[in-house]
């Protein structure tokens, strides 16, 4: 499994276009900084994903997802997760909950500043593509569900289709 946090906002995303080289061009915004935050994992070989949302991304959304990754895999004896090393990675919480007897996660970290290595970097690339970019999202005050809701969907939907996204995700 390959796993990572991700912080999107309910402001459209302003991506490249062919336009006239005068043309004026806007995208209508929602105002507003709120984000979102995901903590998720893919699996290569079957695509399936698993994600939570989080109020802020630390070592107790990482102790979720883990948990949430052993029940994903009840008959793996040994479930590999490769990620950064991100501070909450390291956390003394985290340690001691892998510590524990019968844990069946073996944290893998890649190396620093090396995004490029963890796959689920491009699954998040592919859902911004398809949720926020060029697109305004609507949400009531104070509530990034929707957003949350566009985003978990369109990633759930392409992890199960990686064949068609592996030039995209598993390059």
């Amino acid at each position: 499994m390959f796993v990572d946090a991700v912080h999107p906002t309910h402001a459209a995303r302003a991506v490249g276009c062919w336009a006239a080289k005068d043309e004026k061009l806007a995208i209508e915004q929602t105002s507003g900084r709120q984000r979102i935050n995901i903590h998720g994992a893919i699996d290569l070989e079957t695509g399936q994903t698993r994600m939570i949302e989080a109020e802020t991304i630390d070592a107790m959304s990482t102790i979720r997802l883990l948990e949430s990754l052993e029940t994903l895999y009840p008959l793996m004896v040994c479930i590999h997760v490769f990620l950064d090393n991100a501070r909450y990675h390291h956390a003394k919480l985290v340690n001691e909950w892998l510590s524990r007897p019968g844990c069946r996660i073996k944290l893998r970290f890649l190396p620093a500043y090396c995004p490029h290595l963890n796959p689920i970097e491009r699954l998040w690339g592919v859902m911004h593509k398809n949720v926020t970019h060029n697109k305004p999202t609507t949400l009531a005050k104070n509530s990034p569900r929707p957003l949350w809701s566009s985003c978990a969907t369109k990633s759930r939907e392409i992890g199960p289709n990686i064949a068609a996204q592996s030039q995209t995700i598993s390059a």
